[in-house]
């Protein structure tokens, strides 16, 4: 399959953040990196992640690793943090 340069940048993005799941790594991404995954293949990293403060309790052992989206438009707008659905405990009511 032919593939331009922005869908090989893409797919290799994702596959970046998949592979630090599987190691347990923190994952940091750009807001372009991740602008990229959601125009180009849907994925909407953030839409899919729970921010820290929705979040009351981490599952053992699955807290090693936390979603960084680093923001790129300057010092006056904070990373954003997150975590998978399949880290969570229990959520903030």
């Amino acid at each position: 399959m032919n593939l331009t340069k922005e869908e090989k940048s893409a797919i290799e993005l994702l596959k970046g953040v998949l592979n630090s799941c599987l190691n347990g790594e923190d994952i940091r991404i750009s807001t372009a990196d991740h602008n990229s995954i959601k125009s180009v293949l849907g994925f909407d990293i953030k839409a899919s992640t729970l921010k820290k403060k929705e979040v009351k309790e981490i599952k053992r052992g699955k807290s090693d690793f936390k979603i960084i989206i680093t923001n790129t438009m300057g010092s006056t707008y904070p990373d954003t943090y997150g975590f998978f659905p399949f880290q969570i405990k229990e959520l903030k009511r």
